[in-house]
């Protein structure tokens, strides 16, 4: 009877292993920092380090009006709900519509600075 309780708990016990594992995948982001459009781009050093300066639509409720927003190699961009792999620099342009959503604390000056998070691609 012991030896079936342990192995009943040891099951349950990975069960809610797995479901705690589970809800740690899901990002909670937010209102995004800044929605609007991309007005500037600025290759960097190469493909994964560039900046695009984004000027807030007359629409949104953004925290910020304009805003440098740098990306690394850690930044997510995501393009019809898929996020894009590898060289994200590529995939931005003047004139794209674009959520962004800062990491860490943003430099205050004007325009604001900071390094995104994650940047969704509004086609």
């Amino acid at each position: 009877m012991t030896r079936k309780l342990f192995t009943i708990l040891g099951i349950l016990q990975a069960l809610i292993l797995l479901v705690a594992m589970g809800c740690q995948s899901s990002v909670i982001l937010g209102q995004p920092d800044i929605v609007g459009l991309i007005e500037d781009f600025q290759e960097g050093a190469d493909v994964y380090h560039c900046s695009i300066l984004v000027k807030e639509e007359a629409s949104s409720s953004s925290l910020y009006d304009l805003a440098w927003v740098r990306i690394n190699g850690s930044t997510a961009i995501i393009r019809n709900g898929t996020e894009v792999e590898g060289t994200a620099c590529l995939f931005l342009e003047e004139g794209m519509r674009v959520r962004v959503w800062f990491e860490g604390p943003v430099m205050e000056s004007y325009p604001v600075q900071g390094y995104a998070k994650r940047i969704e691609i509004m086609d």
